[in-house]
């Protein structure tokens, strides 16, 4: 069971995403802003995966995302980008940004339970190694 911090400001989607993980067999920590996520993250022990919306108020998920990854204990957490940019060139530039996957809003259950799957699977790989 993973451990899964899930940020959105919208309280739907934060109560959506949250659901879908624990019905998956993980446990879900919620937060409303990226300045949230960023102080939970800190805390041990970090979350072994970040769902983070890209458009919060205050701290947006790409400025989380550059000080999760500019910290030593939170550089290497898996995270994914959840947004409702669907554009083509969006998953390149969030790739490059530094977010490990991206998923649409509004998103399809299975391809939200299939990306936090295989990055849970990856990091797990990498953690034997």
């Amino acid at each position: 069971m993973a451990n899964i911090l899930v940020a959105d400001d919208d309280p739907l989607n934060l109560t959506l995403a949250c659901e879908i993980l624990k019905q998956s067999g993980h446990q879900a920590q919620q937060a409303s802003c990226g300045e949230a996520v960023v102080q939970l993250a800190m805390q041990q022990p970090p979350p072994d995966l970040i769902v983070l919306d890209i458009m919060m108020p205050g701290l947006g998920g790409i400025g989380a995302l550059h000080e999760l990854r500019g910290e030593e204990r939170t550089r290497d957490i898996p995270i994914v980008a959840l947004t409702a940019m669907a554009m083509t060139n969006d998953y390149k530039r969030l790739i490059e940004l530094g977010f490990d996957a991206y998923v649409s809003k509004p998103f399809k259950v299975e391809e939200f339970v299939a990306q936090v799957q295989t990055l849970l699977d990856r990091r797990g790989d990498n953690d034997e190694l």
